[in-house]
């Protein structure tokens, strides 16, 4: 999932669109990039709930991007959370960054 062509490259154009200053996009294909990226988190941390996937080899291998990946996109999550009126959601992947965090 995290190797996956489309993942790659939506998660390259995220980066250009943040690093340009754009943390919370405007336009339809933007937000889509966006959302592919936080969705693939979001089933990541789906995955590890549910015991589908080793947590420990993730964490070991993508702890560092993800973490940095979702500071760098809270903005857009506040964003999507208050426009669907879900506070809930991306909560899966919210829940892994706050432990990975504390696993340092």
């Amino acid at each position: 999932m995290l190797q996956n062509d489309k993942f790659r490259s939506n998660r390259d154009k995220m980066l250009t669109k943040l690093n340009d200053g754009i943390d919370v996009p405007t336009d339809k294909g933007d937000i889509a990039v966006f959302r592919h990226v936080v969705n693939v988190y979001e089933m990541l941390g789906l995955k590890i709930r549910l015991d589908a996937i080793d947590e420990e080899a993730l964490r070991l291998y993508w702890r560092t991007t993800l973490l940095r990946d979702w500071e760098r996109l809270q903005s857009f999550v506040e964003k999507e959370r208050a426009q669907f009126k879900n506070p809930k959601l991306y909560e899966d992947a919210e829940e892994i960054v706050l432990r990975w965090k504390d696993a340092g």
